[in-house]
């Protein structure tokens, strides 16, 4: 190869390499999930589940279960997503929809017939 290709090569490699840093940063100390708790690699990557589900032949739901009872109802899995032990708290985190984000056709209040 010739030196010019290596240098392109090497600038290439570099470059995705301060994509990968910038991006972990990026998830896990600015992201808006990033304030939830859990395990640091699963904040960083979607491999943790693919691990657990694939590798370990279907066991995530049963970390999932453990990474509740360590870290609480909620905890930061699988970038950007998060799970909820229990959906009744998400009514806590999530507001209601209404009829300004979801058209003024939709009635919230009372039922439709």
């Amino acid at each position: 190869m010739s030196s010019s290709t290596l240098l392109w090569l090497s600038y290439a490699v570099l470059s995705f390499l301060v994509y990968l840093a910038v991006l972990a940063i990026h998830r896990l100390y600015f992201h808006p999930l990033a304030r939830f708790p859990g395990p640091k690699l699963a904040a960083l990557t979607s491999w943790y589940e693919f691990y657990y589900d694939v590798i370990l032949d279907g066991q995530f739901y049963f970390k999932r279960k453990e990474l509740h009872e360590l870290y609480g109802e909620f905890n930061f899995l699988l970038t950007p997503h998060h799970t909820v032990a229990k959906p009744v708290l998400l009514s806590c985190y999530i507001p209601p929809p209404t009829p300004e984000r979801h058209g003024s056709q939709h009635s919230y209040t009372e039922p439709t017939s």
